[in-house]
């Protein structure tokens, strides 16, 4: 999925209504949802993606940690 759209025209607020939906739809399909990527926007300054190069690290961990899970 690629929305475009300027600053203040509710991109964000569509992903976080999208995002919303996969909860109930995992639960419903017998998924479990685990961990954040992070995509265009990093984490605060705190959190485990303030930079691109820890947003990535980040990224590669949890994907590799879920699918080690399987």
């Amino acid at each position: 999925m690629v929305v475009v759209g300027g600053n203040g025209s509710g991109k964000s607020t569509l992903m976080k209504g999208n995002i919303g939906l996969l909860r109930p739809i995992a639960s419903e399909a017998g998924l479990k949802l685990d961990g954040i990527l992070y995509s265009d926007a990093l984490s605060p300054a705190d959190g485990p993606a303030p930079t691109y190069i820890e947003m990535m690290r980040h990224n590669v961990q949890t994907l590799t940690s879920a699918i080690n899970r399987g």
